[in-house]
């Protein structure tokens, strides 16, 4: 539960509630270069900005209010896809050689292991091995 002894669930009730709200009676939403703008619309309604990017509810509530007052909407920022692209790319990269690492030293376990292997079976004969 959170501070004020809400379930998260209650929390986002409570914002899609707030929200509706403010959208009903406002005439427009915040908005700066036909975009809306999300930091001034949450201030506006009382609702903590995250709430409104991450509530399925929350943005659809967005959504029908720029398709009435015809704004273009909440998008990604440009190069958000590149910069997650590049972010998978390393990811990938580190863990290519995480697994190369492994594999070399999963074969050096096995090597010494088939070695181990042999020096028991001479053991286990009970004999004396000349070599």
């Amino acid at each position: 539960m959170s501070k004020k002894g809400k379930s998260g669930r209650d929390v986002g009730v409570e914002n899609v509630r707030k929200l509706k709200v403010y959208l009903d009676s406002a005439d427009s939403v915040p908005a700066r270069n036909g975009k809306v703008a999300i930091t001034a619309l949450a201030e506006a309604c009382g609702v903590d900005r995250q709430a409104l990017y991450r509530n399925p509810a929350a943005k659809a509530l967005i959504g029908d209010a720029v398709a009435k007052k015809g704004l273009k909407g909440v998008e990604p920022r440009e190069g958000a896809e590149d910069a997650q692209h590049v972010l998978l790319e390393r990811r990938i990269t580190s863990l290519e050689q995480r697994n190369a690492a492994l594999a070399a030293e999963n074969f050096e376990l096995r090597r010494k292991l088939r070695q181990y292997a042999a020096v028991e079976d001479i053991m286990c004969q009970g004999k004396r091995v000349i070599p």
